[in-house]
């Protein structure tokens, strides 16, 4: 009896072992699973840049024309749209875009026309 007794004390013990090997397992690969979808995300997310966009139009425009044309930058009379992001350190890109002209390229670090569009455009992350 007290054989049976013991062979039954270490089949409960196996079972406990075993339980808690698979349960120990089982966390260790969530959690590496998780650390991993954490630095996927995290340099998807870094990968993006944040633009500031005004799209332009006619009760705006002459505002717009009147900022670059103090700011001394060149622009195209069939713009309809301009957006900026900021890439450090090499400064912040604007872009003019144009219906017929070609697209307008500038560098600025600081412009009225930067916070005219932050106050005016929306924001987006690309």
């Amino acid at each position: 009896m007290n054989l049976k007794l013991e062979t039954e004390n270490t089949k409960i013990k196996i079972w406990i072992y075993i339980l808690i090997i698979i349960v120990s397992l089982s966390t260790i690969v969530w959690f590496m699973f998780s650390i991993y979808l954490s630095f996927k995300s995290l340099g998807e997310d870094l990968s993006k840049n944040t633009y500031h966009i005004l799209d332009i139009k006619q009760d705006n425009k002459n505002e717009v024309i009147s900022i670059l044309e103090k700011e001394n930058i060149d622009y195209c009379k069939s713009m309809y749209k301009i957006e900026w992001y900021h890439r450090f350190p090499h400064g912040t890109p604007i872009t003019i875009y144009c219906k017929d002209n070609d697209n307008i390229r500038l560098n600025i670090s600081e412009s009225n026309l930067i916070k005219y569009i932050d106050t005016n455009g929306i924001t987006e992350r690309r």
